[in-house]
């Protein structure tokens, strides 16, 4: 025999004449405690998804981001320090922030909001880049492809690095 209690929200059973009461919220704690843990790998900002890196690899390899995904055009991602990744197909994301390493290595990569760079982005041989704003910051190190680089906004602190490597820079 089973009952729920309204009042108290515990579910009561009956074995062998006695009453045994069992949390009927259990599985509701459950299943917020794993939504809890997907959201500390991506965080919803309103127009996309923020990913962050968990380890070093390829762009769209879900792993390098946690597991849930890969970051697209509407998403924001952050390479942590210490993090090597690299593109193995064109991408376009919405926002970077870059503290490790970047390798676009022979593909188009695009920025429709900031690539911010504190770490190191190599454009290797890619067919182009585009960024609508570039910040190169104190500690940070950008190294253009041998082929175009478009951008609206370009932003160099006092210490940063900027290599064209004998290709062109469109603003």
């Amino acid at each position: 025999y089973y009952h729920t209690d309204h009042h108290d929200h515990k579910a009561l059973a009956w074995r062998g004449g006695e009453q045994i009461m069992r949390p009927v919220l259990r599985p509701l704690l459950v299943g917020v405690v794993v939504l809890a843990s997907v959201l500390l790998f991506f965080t919803w900002n309103g127009a996309g998804l923020i990913f962050t890196t968990t380890e070093s690899g390829n762009w769209n390899h879900a792993p390098v981001w946690g597991g849930v995904g890969v970051p697209g055009p509407t998403d924001t991602a952050i390479i942590n320090s210490g993090h090597v990744v690299s593109i193995t197909y064109s991408a376009s994301i919405d926002t970077l922030y870059l503290n490790g390493t970047f390798y676009s290595n022979d593909f188009n990569f695009t920025t429709f909001g900031d690539c911010v760079v504190n770490g190191s982005f190599y454009g290797n041989d890619s067919l182009g880049i585009e960024h609508r704003s570039l910040i190169v910051n104190e500690t940070g190190s950008y190294h253009a492809p041998s082929e175009i680089v478009f951008v609206e906004n370009l932003t160099l602190t006092s210490t940063s690095t900027f290599t064209d490597n004998d290709g062109e820079v469109r603003f």
